[in-house]
């Protein structure tokens, strides 16, 4: 056989850079010039030129067992399919094409990589990000194994990049891996013309959003962030025009940056000559992709054309592009009424598909409030009701706690809130709460729904899988056909099994299927049993979201806030001490009145315990220690806290109301040593506590969190916390001034506690994000299958925080609630203060219980109580039996 021709000059994807191989010369018989000639109308994105080529060479090098060009053609192929919107029919090809050449060649080959890399780029489409990541570093291990010189692993840096610019918080990560990638770029002229325009076009996508997260409203600092991307996008664009084959879709991705440049810059500035700019980079764009780019590429134009008419307040043509943009998703549906909710499924695995429905949704909602037609409301109502569920279905598909969190930050965001709102207002129109209560186990579900992500169920993953293949078989054929046969095209094509035919999304009711733990029957079944009332609120703008649910009633409360609310709680919580009393009880009552005051109202009068679940700036909010008036406020002992008439906790989401609750055993201390330390000031009282507990409670001591899989009925640690408010993830617990561990760290720890004591400053605080809550140490341990969390919400002191926390271990040892405990050990911390200024909620209120309320420390009390009192009715009746024996033979036998 002749040697194969193994070596072209090969674009490992629709946008790469070249690799230059040797060629090797042997006929022109098994097809080489055509080879040559399909690569090169592949790399100048000439695709419908180049597929007929590729894939009766295909067919001719699988003839001849020529592995190497046969499996070369199939990537191009791929990436063909994957352009057009293929991404998990291009998907599945490569993983086949991987699948041949890890069993067919002796050892791994630069065509290996590149087979990565390709899969990588459908990956990146698909936002399966995870997965994306694990081939660019498969791709980046070949490459080593082979020798390649570094440059040779420019694009597979820049690849990392844009893993990382796809999560919150890793801008530095994303920055890290770009610089690295632009130096190897750099240092070899041969290919850098190909990659470059990439490079500094992800260069300014970083310092566009970088500037809104490091320097938020300063206006200044914003302008020379915009300023300084839109630089590197013209650097971008003039390397393009550099390039001797040009790439529409490069060129139309690098005016789209532009256009969205633009578009932000104008939110800041208010100025709105600067959209009439963006909506015209967002033209060439689209006019870039419209030969070439993919039906979901293609709705991204028109959905970000539709938002900057929305802006500049023309809804009509605002309505049109998003109408336009579902429909070049799903051709079938061009003929649309606006007032009508989608086929509630997507035809492409894609993100900008949600997107669409989410601003569409948020279009018939102004609808409604322009003209009050409830059929506009009920539509939105719709929509917001299937983003639930396609986030849900989205969480289920994600292993990654920070994907699940991408996943979340870009669909649950706003939803949640949203879908509370139209079912209000469709409550205030029609007296009908089943829109609420119907939608409640999603609702809840989606707030924060990082959290039970592990809840539900994988198998539904499929249901949309199947379906999307489907739909991408028809798109593609309807789209390449043109110069390709049907039998050729169906011969590459993956076959879909029939058993994987599944009803659509739309019809799948995801809330039925794993949400009925939390269903309205069951979560108030839960209330009764303890005699508790749950307040769930939810934030939206200025506007606060009441709902109140005790074991026989439900009821909605809408409030208005104040624009300066959020400040309000910034003051209660870092001025409590250099306030007096008096100043103390005006601005916690003042939080009291605009956030309980009417909701209690709606309370059974014999109700003594609140759940409160929190939204928003409301997670930070010391609620026991709210003061429902100001009469009694010369004394910190004598205001009317909350805490004297309610037990009080709060749970991140309502499912832990029903969650199941695990048997667990033992006590586990983690004891820090900050005596000597430069950094950090000592804290023998919590050490102390911690060490006497383990006595007692006969459990183990640790100076560090161990790796080791363990699960135990309370971990208490005793340290220092350092919270990274602009990474939080990078947040670390010290244990000396050498060892910590950070957040990321510890989610992934297998340690797992019933109750999670963090006896540390700040534990509680964190990064607030819409749709997630607050990223903290609390999440953390939640993510380690915590039932219950003991928190504190500002830096607490020592020895108050040791003695409270002894009342706390008191009250649980004689076998009471965790949040009976909590409120009773705070009481008794108030009245044994040995001066008023102890009594400031500076000292007790940071503690802070979420979760489970259920006891966890086992107590044989009452069973020993039961005995003693038998005992002794024994003895009061044992006279009197041995009197009837002997009156009475036939008693003898008693």
């Amino acid at each position: 056989m002749i040697a194969p021709f193994s070596r072209l000059s090969v674009k490992i994807s629709g946008h790469s850079f070249i690799f230059i191989l040797s060629l090797l010369w042997t006929s022109c018989a098994y097809g080489y010039d055509s080879l040559k000639t399909g690569l090169a109308f592949h790399q100048s994105a000439q695709y419908q030129k180049a597929l007929p080529i590729l894939i009766n060479l295909a067919q001719k090098f699988k003839a001849k067992n020529d592995i190497s060009n046969y499996t070369l053609c199939q990537l191009k192929i791929a990436d063909i399919i994957r352009n057009y919107g293929g991404v998990n029919i291009a998907i599945e090809l490569l993983n086949a094409n991987q699948k041949l050449m890890e069993v067919r060649l002796e050892k791994p080959t630069l065509e290996l990589a590149q087979n990565y890399i390709a899969k990588a780029e459908a990956l990146y489409t698909g936002q399966r990000l995870t997965e994306f990541k694990k081939a660019i570093l498969n791709s980046i291990a070949i490459k080593r194994q082979i020798k390649l010189p570094e440059k040779y692993l420019a694009e597979d840096y820049l690849h990392l990049a844009r893993y990382y610019k796809e999560f919150p918080n890793q801008n530095d990560s994303c920055y890290y891996w770009v610089l690295k990638s632009l130096r190897l770029a750099k240092a070899d002229k041969s290919f850098s013309i190909y990659i470059l325009p990439r490079i500094y076009n992800l260069l300014g996508y970083y310092f566009h959003p970088a500037s809104n997260a490091y320097f938020k409203n300063k206006r200044d600092s914003l302008m020379r962030h915009y300023a300084l991307s839109r630089r590197y996008y013209d650097s971008a664009m003039a390397s393009f025009k550099n390039q001797s084959l040009s790439d529409q879709l490069m060129e139309g991705r690098i005016y789209h940056n532009l256009g969205n440049s633009y578009s932000n810059e104008a939110g800041v500035d208010s100025k709105m000559e600067l959209l009439h700019l963006a909506i015209n980079y967002y033209r060439r764009s689209e006019r870039a992709y419209e030969k070439l780019g993919s039906p979901s590429d293609l709705a991204l134009k028109s959905w970000v054309i539709g938002k900057a008419y929305e802006r500049l307040e023309l809804y009509d043509s605002a309505i049109f592009q998003f109408q336009k943009g579902i429909s070049r998703l799903m051709p079938e549906s061009k003929n649309w009424n606006v007032s009508e909710p989608p086929p509630l499924q997507p035809t492409l695995n894609d993100s900008r598909f949600i997107t669409l429905v989410a601003i569409k949704a948020n279009n018939l909602l102004y609808k409604y409030r322009q003209n009050q037609d409830v059929n506009f409301l009920l539509s939105a109502y719709q929509h917001y009701e299937f983003l639930l569920k396609f986030n849900h279905y989205l969480l289920s598909k994600s292993v990654h706690e920070q994907e699940a969190t991408h996943w979340n930050y870009l669909y649950g965001s706003n939803a949640y809130q949203s879908l509370v709102i139209t079912a209000y207002e469709l409550f205030t129109k029609t007296n009908d709460k089943q829109y609420l209560t119907k939608s409640y186990g999603l609702i809840a579900s989606g707030k924060y729904a990082w959290l039970n992500r592990n809840d539900i169920e994988p198998a539904l993953s499929n249901s949309i899988s199947s379906s999307v293949v489907k739909e991408e078989l028809k798109l593609i054929k309807k789209t390449l056909l043109q110069n390709v046969t049907e039998s050729s095209l169906s011969s590459i094509l993956p076959v879909i099994p029939e058993l994987l035919q599944i009803m659509p999304l739309a019809t799948i009711n995801l809330s039925d299927q794993y949400l009925d733990t939390i269903s309205f029957a069951k979560l108030q079944k839960e209330l009764g049993r303890k005699n508790q009332v749950l307040i769930d609120f939810y934030t939206w703008g200025k506007d606060l979201y009441s709902l109140v649910i005790s074991e026989n009633d439900f009821v909605t409360v809408k409030q208005v806030l104040p624009s300066d609310f959020n400040s309000s709680i910034f003051k209660l919580k870092h001025e409590l001490l250099t306030r007096n009393p008096s100043q103390y009880a005006q601005l916690a009552s003042r939080i009291y009145l605009e956030t309980l005051d009417s909701v209690l109202l709606h309370i059974p009068k014999e109700v003594d315990r609140l759940v409160i679940c929190p939204d928003g700036n409301l997670q930070s909010v010391p609620w026991d220690a709210l003061v429902g008036d100001t009469l009694n406020a010369k004394s910190y002992k004598t205001l009317s806290y909350l805490l004297n008439k309610f037990t009080i906790r709060t749970v991140v989401t309502p499912r832990h109301l029903v969650s199941k609750s695990e048997e667990k055993n033992g006590f586990v201390g983690i004891i820090s040593d900050f005596t000597r330390s430069k950094r950090f000031s000592d804290i023998p009282f919590s050490s102390n506590l911690v060490k006497t507990k383990v006595n007692e409670l006969n459990g183990q001591v640790f100076l560090t969190i161990k790796r080791d899989s363990l699960k135990v009925n309370i971990l208490h640690i005793a340290s220092h916390v350092v919270n990274d408010s602009l990474r939080p993830y990078r947040s670390s617990i010290f244990f000396n001034d050498q060892d910590s561990i950070t957040l990321a760290q510890l989610s992934n720890s297998r340690i797992q506690p019933k109750l999670a004591i963090l006896n540390g400053c700040q534990t509680g605080n964190g990064t607030y994000y819409q749709s997630e809550g607050t990223i903290s140490f609390a999440r953390a341990f939640y993510l380690m299958n915590a039932e219950s969390v003991l928190m504190t919400l500002w830096s607490v002191d020592d020895k108050a925080s040791a003695d409270l926390l002894q009342l706390f271990y008191r009250e649980m040892e004689n076998g009471n609630d965790l949040d009976a405990s909590l409120r009773e050990a705070k009481l008794n911390f108030i009245k044994s203060a040995s001066t008023d200024e102890l009594a400031n909620p500076y000292y007790w209120a940071g503690l802070q219980l979420t979760g489970k309320a259920d006891s966890v420390i086992k107590t044989y009390r009452f069973l020993m109580i039961s005995v003693g009192i038998g005992v002794f009715i024994f003895a009061l009746l044992l006279p009197y039996i041995i009197k009837l024996r002997k009156e009475d033979p036939s008693l003898k036998g008693i």
